[in-house]
């Protein structure tokens, strides 16, 4: 079982090339695998992971227009032990 997830994004950097601000747009997809772990009874680890695609600069100008790719790798660590709440009898 895994999350799956996308964004679209489109930004105007603040710096400013003839009179037009610099943009930069990007297409995200990422998702989220579980560790699956049979010792940890709480625990529930996982790897995200992220693929974008952008562009950014302005056309016409000796900066030109720049593609690149980015590639996100991170981990969470959840523990649900310490955010139960147990009721002692």
């Amino acid at each position: 079982m895994s999350n799956l997830g996308g964004g679209l994004m489109y930004q105007q950097l603040p710096y400013k090339m003839g009179g037009d601000f610099v943009t930069d747009r990007r297409i995200s997809i990422g998702a989220s695998f579980p560790i699956i772990r049979k010792e940890a009874k709480f625990s529930r680890p996982l790897i995200n992971l992220g693929i974008s695609y952008g562009r950014r600069g302005l056309k016409n100008t000796y900066l030109g227009m720049e593609n690149y790719y980015q590639v996100n790798l991170s981990f969470t660590l959840n523990d649900f032990l310490w955010f139960n709440r147990y009721k002692i009898d």
